[in-house]
């Protein structure tokens, strides 16, 4: 059965079947449901094997990763698994484990292979090293917010938002004094903080006093810096940190300092996993559509590859929401598991 002969048999147009199967999200509700039945009744399967054999394709993309056992990494592949699983396509993993050297030793590698696309999460590539890939026709996808023009198309979340309504959540609260735990290599995520604080301050209360610490996203860099800050008495009221693996390390390291959460220590995550739920207290958390971002990079790059002049797609950005889901270790007792989109 070809795609025109579902199309007559479902009532809709060519079009709409070929956005169910490609972009699902953006078809009602109601319409795609019923396109998926009448594939499911006469057992319809698009032949992707076939489409990329008549293009020339060879049914392989290429995902570079930062690190494979830190949580948002290994979400984005898995959202970017889903995807290319549907389309019969294979992935090639990489893992540059923050070394920009080894980034651009792997896509070299890559651009003398035959693959039909990139996509790079958090990359620390320079316009000029950007520019390799572009001339070479292969289509690329970023995962992440770069300003500098690099890349054409990015999917990102937009924490600019999430941080300014965090910080008027914690000025509500009246904490006036804050860290911020950034993992060194998240230079993108430190400059949407500074963006969202920004946005904020226009409304703090007085007396605000904001700090980073470098920290490494692991147990033992957020327990050390807690330690360290305790130990020359700089302690604030609130810990921001960037990863589920700081927060383990703060709360550990409290623990040992004998203090409690949040009576002597506000606590609040930049990304939420199932244990900020489960923790004592649960942790109030910044909750990222990790997952759905894989996909979206994933679904954007097929359509370049699929598209007939890869030159002349235009510019293609992809924003997504995140949600401030409050629990108690911020302080907060008004509006516990509230969420603020």
């Amino acid at each position: 059965m070809t795609i025109k002969e579902l199309s007559k048999l479902a009532g809709v147009s060519i079009a709409t079947v070929s956005r169910v199967l490609n972009h699902p999200e953006l078809v009602q509700p109601a319409t795609r449901e019923h396109v998926l039945k009448i594939m499911k009744e006469y057992n319809y399967a698009p032949n992707w094997n076939a489409r990329s054999l008549r293009k020339g394709k060879s049914g392989i993309i290429v995902l570079l990763i930062s690190k494979i056992e830190r949580l948002f990494d290994s979400m984005v592949v898995s959202g970017v698994e889903t995807i290319a699983s549907n389309k019969n396509y294979n992935i090639v993993l990489g893992v540059t484990n923050e070394d920009k050297d080894a980034e651009i030793k792997y896509v070299g590698q890559m651009l003398d292979r035959d693959v039909d696309g990139l996509i790079l999460v958090n990359s620390q590539l320079k316009k000029e090293q950007v520019r390799r890939i572009v001339n070479k026709q292969i289509p690329l996808v970023h995962v992440g917010k770069q300003s500098d023009g690099a890349f054409k198309n990015q999917c990102y979340i937009d924490h600019e938002n999430s941080i300014y309504r965090l910080m008027l959540h914690l000025f509500s609260l009246r904490h006036k004094t804050f860290n911020f735990f950034i993992d060194p290599f998240a230079s993108l995520l430190f400059r949407q903080v500074q963006t969202g604080i920004k946005m904020a301050m226009y409304e703090a209360p007085p007396d605000v006093n904001i700090t980073f610490s470098s920290v490494e996203s692991s147990v033992s860099g957020g327990r050390n810096t807690l330690k360290q800050l305790a130990s020359i008495d700089e302690l604030p009221d609130v810990v921001v940190c960037g990863t589920v693996e700081q927060v383990m390390g703060v709360i550990d390291g409290a623990q040992q300092l004998g203090l409690n959460i949040p009576e002597d220590l506000a606590l609040v995550s930049l990304s939420d996993a199932p244990v900020c739920s489960i923790l004592r207290p649960p942790i109030t958390s910044v909750s990222q559509p990790v997952t759905r971002l894989g996909m979206m990079a994933a679904r954007m790059l097929f359509d370049i590859i699929e598209s007939t002049e890869i030159s002349m797609e235009p510019p293609n950005e992809i924003s997504l929401k995140a949600e401030l889901l409050v629990r108690y270790s911020c302080g907060n007792t008004k509006h516990i598991y509230e969420t603020f989109e």
